[in-house]
């Protein structure tokens, strides 16, 4: 009966919404039996052929529906391998808005008995779809991990089937020499980043972590064919940086330095050194002179500060949260350096003021940033005697920034010259000495 089973799949599940109970429980009963066989005999079965009935039927309103497609979903991607890889995104819409079940907070969340078991097996389904995709999946086309799992019973059982499906004859006696992603066991990707992309924009916080979670996963395992796609990525991620949950920025944060750092962007991943031009060089454009091997390392330095700028209350209420973070996960210096590089050039002066105020007092302040203030206090080194005069040229935006940065390097002469200029004594304060 496995052989049949996909054709009368979608037959049993539009029974398991009838209105009879009696009905209901026997399909139930007969759809427990055609899992328990699927499990004994996974080699017997097309699951490509069945994964989309049941990605229909898992956006079911009817509870029991919904619960026993998710549940043998979890089956299938537990014991199909790499074969419902093509499918991954059509599996995880189906799946990701259903994580946040059993929270009252949500509006979607139904208030049924099956909400937690729901979440529970969709967790499970997310989870297992992850561990499949690998570095193998980063090789070109043909070289994949697709052979990883050739020798297992489902894997040898499908491999006949996508060879029957391949070799078919047409109607005119050619034959279909075409290997598809589907017949291969690969990523697609497109549909999976389209996905994911909308699924960030979610009501639901355990679906935009779970979200996520995947671009991360997706850029540490297989940046070279995720980068194709990370103009689409990019943006979305950096709206993320808005979002109300801490949770969600701190893992936006991760998924940002990962592309950041990635060799997949250029370069081999780590920030070049930049000299500081001398003070008589021409005032340098927004953006310009932040020259690193990885170009998404400037591009995002960029657009964080454009995003601060565009957005006072995001600065103000999370500017020194996702800059502390940013020093823990990226290269500290190499932040302030192209920060302090891009501000040179803002027309904006109150904002430029604001945000060296800001990097100022986080520089003082935060226990990330301990290093580097070592490394500035004693300037003993040409690189931290470089960082220095470049910090400077931006610091001057803020008076006060500016005299503390002096203060931290012990550069005392140069402190009450400052003075002098900033805040000279009044006349008659003079004439009194006198």
């Amino acid at each position: 009966m496995l052989i049949f089973l996909p054709e009368i799949l979608d037959g049993l599940f539009n029974i398991l919404e009838d209105p009879s109970v009696e009905l209901k429980k026997m399909c139930e009963t007969t759809l427990s039996e055609f899992l328990r066989n699927i499990v004994k005999h996974p080699d017997r079965v097309d699951f490509a052929a069945m994964i989309r009935n049941l990605i229909v039927h898992s956006h079911s309103s009817e509870e029991l529906v919904q619960y026993t497609a998710i549940s043998w979903m979890r089956e299938f991607v537990a014991l199909s391998g790499r074969t419902l890889l093509p499918h991954a995104a059509g599996i995880l819409e189906a799946v990701l808005p259903t994580l946040s079940y059993d929270d009252p907070r949500r509006p979607e969340s139904p208030s049924h008995a099956h909400a937690a078991d729901i979440r529970e097996t969709a967790k499970a389904v997310n989870t297992r779809l992850m561990q499949l995709v690998t570095e193998e999946d980063d090789r070109p086309h043909g070289s994949s991990a697709a052979t990883s799992e050739s020798g297992s019973p489902t894997a040898r059982g499908l491999s006949v089937q996508h060879k029957i499906g391949g070799d078919l004859e047409h109607d005119d006696g050619s034959t279909t020499g075409v290997v598809t992603p589907a017949a291969t066991g690969e990523l697609e990707l497109t549909p999976l980043v389209n996905v994911l992309t909308r699924q960030l924009m979610h009501v639901s916080m355990q679906t935009r972590i779970a979200v996520l979670r995947w671009f991360l996963h997706l850029f540490t395992k297989i940046p070279n064919k995720i980068f194709v796609h990370v103009e689409e990525i990019f943006p979305k991620l950096l709206q993320t940086l808005s979002d109300p949950s801490d949770e969600v920025v701190l893992l936006d944060l991760e998924v940002l330095a990962e592309i950041s750092s990635s060799c997949a962007a250029g370069g081999s991943g780590g920030i070049a050194k930049r000299a500081v031009p001398p003070p008589t060089a021409a005032v340098v454009p927004a953006g310009d002179a932040v020259q690193t091997p990885n170009g998404y390392f400037g591009k995002f330095m960029l657009s964080l500060l454009d995003l601060f700028q565009a957005d006072p209350q995001l600065l103000e209420e999370r500017g020194s949260f996702i800059i502390r973070q940013l020093c823990v996960l990226l290269n500290a210096e190499d932040i302030y350096r192209s920060l302090s590089e891009i501000l040179l050039g803002r027309d904006n002066l109150r904002f430029a003021a604001h945000m060296v105020q800001t990097l100022n007092t986080i520089l003082l302040t935060s226990t990330e940033l301990f290093e580097l203030r070592n490394q500035l206090k004693d300037l003993n080194t040409k690189e931290s005697c470089e960082l220095f005069c470049c910090l400077y040229r931006s610091w001057c935006h803020n008076p006060v920034a500016t005299i503390s940065l002096c203060l931290l390097t012990q550069n005392y002469e140069h402190t009450c010259a400052l003075l002098h200029v900033l805040y000279p004594p009044p006349a008659d304060s003079l004439s009194t000495l006198l």
